[in-house]
């Protein structure tokens, strides 16, 4: 069974290798992170869907051929995270068709102080897109509902 942890940015980690694993997991945890590790694609979509993690982790090896499948499972979860890539350099092609769709790729083997601040780097930037949207969309809503408010406001003045 899953665990809200409240406070805490959950990171969800899709990987074979335990030594990524690791290092990821200390470094992240060191810094009050709580971490989930899923080992397959299916599990994986699962998890985001149901835990939804702040950040989602991710070896390209093991993500599917085309970004949009991980992005409509992102659309069910009803939760865009801050989605990182881990590669090794060896997958150019597949990692071109990422690069759009993710915020940061990390590069194995990792240096301990450069990935904690690619991440936050990361995460913060993720933020500020996902503000910025909310309040677009606010100010839209009040720049359509303005008029009416006005026209309204006008129809009471009259009567």
């Amino acid at each position: 069974m899953l665990q809200k942890v409240k406070d805490r940015q959950k990171v969800l980690i899709l990987s074979k290798e335990k030594e990524i694993e690791n290092d990821i997991c200390i470094i992240l945890s060191s810094h009050g992170y709580s971490i989930d590790i899923t080992e397959n694609e299916i599990e994986a979509e699962e998890k985001i869907i149901y835990y939804k993690p702040s950040i989602f982790i991710a070896d390209i090896n093991l993500l599917p051929e085309y970004p949009e499948k991980i992005l409509s499972v992102f659309n069910k979860a009803r939760k865009i995270p801050t989605f990182l890539i881990i590669e090794d350099g060896k997958l150019k092609e597949k990692q071109n068709r990422f690069l759009e769709y993710s915020d940061e790729i990390l590069q194995f083997p990792f240096n301990e102080d450069n990935l904690y601040h690619k991440i936050k780097k990361a995460v913060n930037y993720n933020r500020i897109v996902h503000d910025n949207e909310y309040y677009e969309g606010i100010f839209l809503v009040i720049k359509l509902f303005f008029p009416l408010l006005v026209l309204f406001l006008f129809v009471i003045t009259l009567q």
